[in-house]
């Protein structure tokens, strides 16, 4: 019972990851 395809979702993972690895939008303000 997944929301959505897993393939789909390795594929945001894969896309998001680099911005998790960022600090907050605080610290760049």
């Amino acid at each position: 019972m997944q929301p959505y395809p897993w393939r789909l979702r390795k594929t945001l993972e894969a896309f998001m990851f680099p911005w998790t690895s960022l600090p907050p939008f605080s610290e760049w303000i």
